[in-house]
């Protein structure tokens, strides 16, 4: 959600967190598992008005999720995943079992949060045109909750030692970073309040849209400036689509012209991007910082993904 989003839901509640400051918070007990208390307006820290808050939203939005975070341990999390793939990086059999671990095709294994797979039931479906929006699903939202994987991968007897022990390690730190959290039941059976809802990008590198991988069509997950690359392909892909399609308009009436118009761009890979995509985004801090210099060595969990998958 963007942060004019996050403004529209929150602006509904201020008046009720304000009157709930100088009262009591009464659904705090319910949602975030502590004692009902009163707070005074001139003593509110940050923390107490985030939990008030944290606490309106799951009385009006039971079925999201929601999480509240103390950012001074991100840098702890981002240190425990980077260990984490130092460690996967010697174990031969890590590949495998970690994308176990989290699951492929219409059965991600670890808690995510790719929506159509949790509000829909056509991602689950057979046939071709289910197969490629399940892809398309995995291609652009691979979110899988941080705590959670850690946690099974803690727990494998198939991983080696020094991988299980960061894994373990890894479910601390995110521990620390998650203050509170609440999930629907339904989309998230299993769900721990103060653990689960932070997410890290995990993607089915190896599985194919249209005969690419999904790791190469991830250029913006990157610690490189893509913004110059991916609007030279932008280009070069739009002066084909319409160079084809006035080349083929000149052959109908101009009647049909719009029809034509309509069937082509039906037909055709190119579409209007989206923003990641127009923006090129990369520059990543997570695929930058704690990366090795210019050896092949892994440091980091966006090294570990491209020592497996390739590169983008």
């Amino acid at each position: 959600m963007n942060v004019r989003g996050v403004l529209r839901s929150v602006r509904p509640s201020i008046s009720g967190v304000v009157r709930r400051a100088v009262r009591v918070c009464p659904s705090c007990r319910s949602v975030l598992r502590g004692p009902t208390r009163g707070f005074a307006p001139s003593a509110l820290t940050p923390k107490e008005f985030d939990e008030v808050v944290l606490s309106d939203f799951a009385e009006h939005n039971a079925d999201e999720c929601w999480g509240l975070y103390d950012l001074t341990h991100a840098g702890a999390v981002k240190a425990a995943f980077d260990r984490l793939a130092h460690a996967a990086a010697r174990d031969p059999a890590a590949r495998g079992q970690l994308e176990s671990i989290r699951g492929s095709g219409r059965e991600p294994k670890t808690m995510h949060y790719m929506l159509d797979f949790l509000m829909s039931s056509l991602a689950t479906r057979d046939g071709p045109r289910h197969d490629m929006r399940r892809s398309r699903i995995w291609l652009n939202e691979p979110h899988f909750d941080a705590y959670d994987f850690a946690r099974r991968a803690s727990e494998s007897k198939e991983l080696s030692a020094p991988v299980r022990d960061a894994a373990t390690e890894l479910s601390a730190a995110v521990d620390q970073l998650v203050v509170h959290s609440f999930a629907g039941a339904r989309a998230w059976p299993g769900f721990t309040r103060g653990a689960n809802a932070a997410f890290f990008v995990f993607p089915d590198g190896a599985a194919t849209l249209d005969g690419t991988t999904h790791w190469e069509l991830m250029a913006w997950y990157t610690g490189a400036d893509m913004r110059a690359q991916l609007a030279e392909k932008l280009a070069k892909g739009r002066q084909s689509f319409e160079y084809k399609v006035l080349r083929e308009i000149e052959k109908v009436p101009l009647e049909q012209a719009e029809a034509r118009f309509r069937e082509l761009e039906s037909q055709t890979k190119v579409r209007d991007e989206p923003d990641h995509v127009k923006h090129g985004y990369g520059r990543l801090s997570w695929a930058i910082d704690g990366a090795a210099s210019e050896n092949r060595d892994v440091r980091n969990w966006y090294e570990l993904l491209r020592s497996w998958y390739g590169k983008q």
